[in-house]
């Protein structure tokens, strides 16, 4: 073998080109393999689906690189001390947890779309009542548990 003869870096890789010849032939079921160019264009509601992941992915990453770096000046504003904000921040948490798994159940059920649409709408709603709600220590709590509940259900 001459030393200039390309080898796999390894065996995983040499595998991995195993499988792919494999799957290319078709030998394992007969049939071809579908390229990108074989493939059909989305369909509405593909697309439509599309656009609702964008949406609620976008509101979640926007509110939370922004509001939880504030969130903790907030709490304060409205007299919460330094340990009632640790409580608030870790609450969401613990509903987070509980989110999990709920929402994967039910999603494993009812399909993920209506769990993705009703986690993004209860997470805009919470921070709507942030703003109008009386500001104690019990209307926080129980709002940072519902914000953490629906944070987690969405992906």
């Amino acid at each position: 073998m001459s030393p200039y003869t390309p080898q796999p870096k390894n065996q995983l890789f040499s595998g991995l080109l195993c499988i792919r010849d494999r799957i290319r032939c078709g030998s394992e079921k007969g049939g071809k393999l579908k390229t990108g160019l074989d493939q059909k264009a989305p369909t509405k509601e593909q697309r439509r689906n599309y656009w609702i992941l964008v949406a609620s992915c976008v509101m979640l990453q926007i509110t939370s690189s922004t509001i939880y770096m504030v969130l903790p000046v907030f709490f304060q504003n409205g007299g919460i001390s330094n340990s009632g904000v640790g409580v608030l921040i870790s609450i969401g948490t613990f509903g987070g947890v509980i989110s999990g798994i709920i929402a994967g159940k039910v999603s494993d059920r009812h399909g993920r779309k209506p769990i993705l649409i009703a986690g993004s709408l209860l997470y805009g709603i919470v921070f709507f009542f942030f703003a109008f709600l009386e500001k104690n220590f019990t209307t926080f709590l129980v709002l940072r548990f519902i914000e953490g509940f629906a944070f987690f259900m969405i992906p």
